[in-house]
Protein backbone atom coordinates (compact mmCIF):
# COMPACT_ATOMS: atom_id res chain seq x y z
CA UNK A 1 0.00 0.00 0.00
CA UNK A 2 2.82 2.43 0.95
CA UNK A 3 4.66 1.65 -2.28
CA UNK A 4 1.49 2.27 -4.30
CA UNK A 5 0.99 5.61 -2.56
CA UNK A 6 4.49 6.80 -3.42
CA UNK A 7 4.05 5.72 -7.02
CA UNK A 8 0.96 7.94 -7.09
CA UNK A 9 2.95 10.82 -5.62
CA UNK A 10 5.46 10.56 -8.45
CA UNK A 11 2.63 11.26 -10.88
CA UNK A 12 1.81 14.64 -9.30
CA UNK A 13 3.25 17.27 -11.64
CA UNK A 14 5.90 14.86 -12.87
CA UNK A 15 7.28 14.08 -9.40
CA UNK A 16 7.48 17.79 -8.56
CA UNK A 17 7.89 17.44 -4.78
CA UNK A 18 10.63 14.83 -5.07
CA UNK A 19 12.54 16.99 -7.54
CA UNK A 20 12.38 19.94 -5.15
CA UNK A 21 13.61 17.72 -2.32
CA UNK A 22 16.52 16.60 -4.47
CA UNK A 23 17.38 20.24 -5.17
CA UNK A 24 17.63 20.96 -1.44
CA UNK A 25 19.59 17.77 -0.75
CA UNK A 26 22.11 18.54 -3.48
CA UNK A 27 22.67 22.03 -2.09
CA UNK A 28 23.10 20.78 1.48
CA UNK A 29 25.43 17.96 0.47
CA UNK A 30 27.90 20.52 -0.82
CA UNK A 31 28.32 22.07 2.63
CA UNK A 32 30.14 19.19 4.31
CA UNK A 33 29.78 15.40 4.11
CA UNK A 34 29.80 15.19 7.93
CA UNK A 35 27.12 16.25 10.41
CA UNK A 36 28.75 18.96 12.49
CA UNK A 37 27.49 21.44 15.06
CA UNK A 38 29.59 24.30 13.66
CA UNK A 39 27.96 24.43 10.23
CA UNK A 40 24.99 26.54 11.31
CA UNK A 41 25.87 29.78 9.53
CA UNK A 42 26.77 28.05 6.29
CA UNK A 43 23.60 25.99 6.44
CA UNK A 44 21.48 29.13 6.91
CA UNK A 45 23.13 30.70 3.87
CA UNK A 46 22.62 27.65 1.67
CA UNK A 47 19.00 27.27 2.79
CA UNK A 48 18.28 30.94 2.11
CA UNK A 49 19.95 30.66 -1.30
CA UNK A 50 17.96 27.65 -2.49
CA UNK A 51 14.68 29.11 -1.18
CA UNK A 52 15.36 32.35 -3.06
CA UNK A 53 16.10 30.38 -6.23
CA UNK A 54 12.76 28.55 -6.00
CA UNK A 55 10.43 31.36 -4.96
CA UNK A 56 8.69 33.71 -7.44
CA UNK A 57 10.48 37.03 -7.98
CA UNK A 58 7.93 39.06 -5.96
CA UNK A 59 9.29 37.53 -2.75
CA UNK A 60 12.55 38.69 -1.26
CA UNK A 61 14.75 36.48 0.94
CA UNK A 62 17.30 37.72 3.46
CA UNK A 63 18.86 36.93 6.81
CA UNK A 64 18.07 39.26 9.65
CA UNK A 65 15.48 40.62 12.04
CA UNK A 66 11.75 41.34 11.91
CA UNK A 67 11.28 44.92 13.12
CA UNK A 68 8.05 46.65 14.24
CA UNK A 69 7.74 50.39 13.68
CA UNK A 70 8.57 51.00 17.35
CA UNK A 71 11.74 48.89 17.15
CA UNK A 72 12.34 45.85 19.41
CA UNK A 73 13.51 43.57 16.58
CA UNK A 74 13.08 39.80 16.91
CA UNK A 75 14.68 36.76 15.29
CA UNK A 76 17.99 36.50 13.46
CA UNK A 77 17.51 33.92 10.73
CA UNK A 78 15.76 33.75 7.34
CA UNK A 79 12.99 36.17 6.40
CA UNK A 80 10.73 36.21 3.35
CA UNK A 81 9.44 39.71 2.67
CA UNK A 82 7.59 41.86 0.15
CA UNK A 83 10.41 42.79 -2.21
CA UNK A 84 8.13 44.71 -4.59
CA UNK A 85 7.17 47.35 -2.02
CA UNK A 86 10.01 47.34 0.52
CA UNK A 87 13.48 47.10 -1.02
CA UNK A 88 16.25 46.51 1.48
CA UNK A 89 19.51 48.43 1.53
CA UNK A 90 22.60 46.24 1.21
CA UNK A 91 26.25 47.28 0.89
CA UNK A 92 27.64 46.92 -2.64
CA UNK A 93 29.94 44.11 -3.76
CA UNK A 94 29.17 41.73 -0.90
CA UNK A 95 27.38 38.39 -0.75
CA UNK A 96 23.76 39.18 -0.07
CA UNK A 97 23.42 36.79 2.88
CA UNK A 98 26.53 37.91 4.79
CA UNK A 99 24.79 40.87 6.40
CA UNK A 100 21.79 40.85 8.73
CA UNK A 101 18.94 43.02 7.49
CA UNK A 102 16.12 44.72 9.39
CA UNK A 103 12.78 43.94 7.74
CA UNK A 104 9.61 45.92 8.62
CA UNK A 105 7.03 43.73 10.35
CA UNK A 106 4.31 44.87 7.96
CA UNK A 107 6.36 43.66 4.98
CA UNK A 108 7.17 40.21 6.41
CA UNK A 109 5.52 37.08 5.04
CA UNK A 110 7.52 34.35 6.74
CA UNK A 111 10.17 33.76 9.35
CA UNK A 112 12.31 30.60 9.15
CA UNK A 113 14.42 29.50 12.11
CA UNK A 114 17.21 27.45 10.51
CA UNK A 115 19.39 24.86 12.27
CA UNK A 116 21.89 22.51 10.71
CA UNK A 117 20.81 19.96 13.33
CA UNK A 118 18.34 20.36 16.18
CA UNK A 119 18.92 18.85 19.62
CA UNK A 120 15.79 17.27 21.10
CA UNK A 121 16.93 16.43 24.65
CA UNK A 122 20.06 18.24 25.88
CA UNK A 123 18.78 21.61 27.09
CA UNK A 124 22.29 23.02 27.64
CA UNK A 125 23.32 23.31 23.97
CA UNK A 126 22.55 26.21 21.68
CA UNK A 127 20.78 23.98 19.17
CA UNK A 128 18.18 22.73 21.70
CA UNK A 129 14.72 22.70 20.12
CA UNK A 130 13.21 24.70 22.98
CA UNK A 131 15.47 27.65 22.18
CA UNK A 132 14.56 27.50 18.50
CA UNK A 133 10.85 27.36 19.34
CA UNK A 134 11.30 30.40 21.58
CA UNK A 135 12.78 32.34 18.67
CA UNK A 136 9.75 31.45 16.55
CA UNK A 137 7.40 32.36 19.39
CA UNK A 138 8.93 35.83 19.70
CA UNK A 139 8.20 36.49 16.03
CA UNK A 140 4.61 35.30 16.29
CA UNK A 141 4.01 37.48 19.33
CA UNK A 142 4.75 40.63 17.33
CA UNK A 143 1.50 42.47 16.70
CA UNK A 144 0.70 44.14 13.42
CA UNK A 145 -2.55 45.60 12.16
CA UNK A 146 -4.70 42.72 10.89
CA UNK A 147 -6.00 42.95 7.34
CA UNK A 148 -9.65 41.78 7.29
CA UNK A 149 -11.27 40.09 4.31
CA UNK A 150 -13.20 43.32 3.62
CA UNK A 151 -9.87 44.91 2.59
CA UNK A 152 -8.99 42.24 0.03
CA UNK A 153 -9.04 44.99 -2.65
CA UNK A 154 -6.91 48.02 -1.80
CA UNK A 155 -8.94 51.23 -1.61
CA UNK A 156 -12.36 49.52 -1.42
CA UNK A 157 -14.51 48.83 1.64
CA UNK A 158 -16.31 45.53 1.05
CA UNK A 159 -17.76 45.06 4.53
CA UNK A 160 -21.25 44.25 3.21
CA UNK A 161 -19.98 41.37 1.08
CA UNK A 162 -19.78 37.93 2.67
CA UNK A 163 -16.39 36.26 2.40
CA UNK A 164 -15.96 32.55 2.85
CA UNK A 165 -12.65 30.95 3.71
CA UNK A 166 -11.74 27.51 4.93
CA UNK A 167 -12.75 27.56 8.61
CA UNK A 168 -9.39 26.08 9.52
CA UNK A 169 -7.47 28.97 7.93
CA UNK A 170 -6.61 32.24 9.71
CA UNK A 171 -9.54 34.60 9.61
CA UNK A 172 -7.38 37.52 8.48
CA UNK A 173 -5.53 38.09 5.22
CA UNK A 174 -2.07 38.79 6.67
CA UNK A 175 -1.11 36.11 9.20
CA UNK A 176 2.58 35.43 9.85
CA UNK A 177 3.85 32.03 8.67
CA UNK A 178 6.67 30.55 10.73
CA UNK A 179 8.93 27.56 10.10
CA UNK A 180 11.59 25.61 11.97
CA UNK A 181 13.85 24.02 9.35
CA UNK A 182 16.65 21.62 10.30
CA UNK A 183 18.87 19.28 8.35
CA UNK A 184 18.47 16.60 11.01
CA UNK A 185 17.74 15.83 14.66
CA UNK A 186 19.96 14.72 17.54
CA UNK A 187 19.35 13.21 20.97
CA UNK A 188 22.17 13.98 23.41
CA UNK A 189 24.40 14.81 20.47
CA UNK A 190 23.74 11.62 18.52
CA UNK A 191 22.09 11.85 15.12
CA UNK A 192 18.73 10.04 15.16
CA UNK A 193 16.68 8.85 12.18
CA UNK A 194 14.10 6.64 13.93
CA UNK A 195 10.69 8.34 13.90
CA UNK A 196 9.70 6.63 17.17
CA UNK A 197 12.75 8.05 18.95
CA UNK A 198 12.21 11.50 17.47
CA UNK A 199 8.55 11.49 18.45
CA UNK A 200 9.46 10.45 22.01
CA UNK A 201 11.43 13.66 22.58
CA UNK A 202 9.38 16.14 20.59
CA UNK A 203 7.35 18.69 22.58
CA UNK A 204 3.81 17.59 23.42
CA UNK A 205 2.44 21.12 23.05
CA UNK A 206 4.06 23.83 20.91
CA UNK A 207 2.01 26.56 22.55
CA UNK A 208 -0.15 29.34 21.21
CA UNK A 209 2.75 30.87 19.28
CA UNK A 210 4.33 27.69 17.93
CA UNK A 211 5.56 27.17 14.36
CA UNK A 212 3.29 26.30 11.45
CA UNK A 213 5.79 23.84 9.99
CA UNK A 214 8.82 21.88 11.16
CA UNK A 215 11.21 20.03 8.84
CA UNK A 216 13.66 17.58 10.41
CA UNK A 217 15.88 16.48 7.58
CA UNK A 218 14.88 14.92 4.23
CA UNK A 219 12.53 12.32 5.72
CA UNK A 220 10.43 13.98 8.43
CA UNK A 221 7.87 16.78 8.38
CA UNK A 222 5.76 18.10 11.24
CA UNK A 223 2.58 19.78 10.05
CA UNK A 224 -0.83 20.81 11.41
CA UNK A 225 -3.70 18.34 11.08
CA UNK A 226 -7.34 18.56 12.03
CA UNK A 227 -9.45 15.80 13.54
CA UNK A 228 -13.22 16.20 13.39
CA UNK A 229 -14.11 14.76 16.77
CA UNK A 230 -17.81 14.90 15.90
CA UNK A 231 -17.33 12.54 12.97
CA UNK A 232 -18.40 9.01 13.97
CA UNK A 233 -16.84 7.17 11.04
CA UNK A 234 -13.49 5.67 12.04
CA UNK A 235 -12.29 5.89 8.45
CA UNK A 236 -12.56 9.68 8.42
CA UNK A 237 -11.13 12.50 10.45
CA UNK A 238 -7.46 13.23 9.84
CA UNK A 239 -6.56 15.28 6.78
CA UNK A 240 -4.52 18.23 5.59
CA UNK A 241 -6.55 21.41 5.94
CA UNK A 242 -4.24 24.42 5.92
CA UNK A 243 -0.53 25.30 6.12
CA UNK A 244 -1.27 27.38 9.23
CA UNK A 245 -1.53 25.86 12.70
CA UNK A 246 -4.61 27.27 14.43
CA UNK A 247 -4.45 26.58 18.15
CA UNK A 248 -7.49 24.73 19.43
CA UNK A 249 -8.25 23.29 16.01
CA UNK A 250 -5.01 21.70 14.87
CA UNK A 251 -2.25 19.62 16.37
CA UNK A 252 1.32 19.37 15.12
CA UNK A 253 1.96 15.78 14.02
CA UNK A 254 5.20 14.23 12.73
CA UNK A 255 4.99 12.39 9.42
CA UNK A 256 7.53 10.12 7.78
CA UNK A 257 8.16 11.32 4.22
CA UNK A 258 11.11 9.39 2.75
CA UNK A 259 13.15 11.82 0.61
CA UNK A 260 10.11 14.09 0.30
CA UNK A 261 10.18 16.34 3.40
CA UNK A 262 12.14 19.21 1.83
CA UNK A 263 9.73 19.32 -1.10
CA UNK A 264 6.76 19.14 1.26
CA UNK A 265 8.21 22.05 3.21
CA UNK A 266 8.74 24.23 0.14
CA UNK A 267 5.24 23.51 -1.18
CA UNK A 268 3.75 24.26 2.26
CA UNK A 269 5.58 27.57 2.14
CA UNK A 270 4.28 28.31 -1.36
CA UNK A 271 0.74 27.46 -0.23
CA UNK A 272 1.01 29.85 2.73
CA UNK A 273 2.49 32.64 0.59
CA UNK A 274 -0.38 32.22 -1.85
CA UNK A 275 -2.88 32.80 0.96
CA UNK A 276 -1.15 35.74 2.68
CA UNK A 277 -2.15 39.23 1.52
CA UNK A 278 -0.05 41.78 3.38
CA UNK A 279 -1.54 45.11 4.37
CA UNK A 280 -0.14 48.34 2.94
CA UNK A 281 3.03 49.72 4.43
CA UNK A 282 2.12 52.62 6.78
CA UNK A 283 4.20 55.16 4.86
CA UNK A 284 1.78 57.99 5.71
CA UNK A 285 2.40 57.43 9.42
CA UNK A 286 6.15 57.10 8.94
CA UNK A 287 6.37 60.30 6.91
CA UNK A 288 3.98 62.07 9.28
CA UNK A 289 6.27 61.35 12.22
CA UNK A 290 9.20 62.84 10.31
CA UNK A 291 7.17 65.93 9.41
CA UNK A 292 6.10 66.45 13.03
CA UNK A 293 9.70 66.39 14.22
CA UNK A 294 10.85 68.56 11.36
CA UNK A 295 8.07 71.04 12.12
CA UNK A 296 9.17 71.33 15.74
CA UNK A 297 12.74 72.03 14.69
CA UNK A 298 11.73 74.66 12.14
CA UNK A 299 9.31 76.59 14.36
CA UNK A 300 11.98 79.06 15.37
CA UNK A 301 12.61 79.90 11.74
CA UNK A 302 8.98 80.71 10.96
CA UNK A 303 7.69 84.24 10.55
CA UNK A 304 4.97 85.44 12.88
CA UNK A 305 1.53 84.60 11.52
CA UNK A 306 -1.77 86.30 12.15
Amino acid sequence: MLQTSYIALKMIYDNYIKKISDRFEKRFSEIDPQWNFDMGNEFETELATVIEELLPDKFGVCKGFVTPMEGNSRGDDIIIYDKMNVPLIKPPNTHKFTRKESVPLEATYTYIEAKNTIELKDTTVGTYIGKALNQVSQIKRLERRPRPFAKIIEGFNLENIKFERNIGSPQILNPMYTVLFARGARINGELVTDIKKIKEYLPVDYGEFGPDLIILGPNFGIAPYYVDRNEKSKSYGTYYETPFCIRGRHEMIIYEMPEMAYGFGLCSLLHALQLIKLDSMPWRKVLGEIIVEADKRSMKNRKNTI
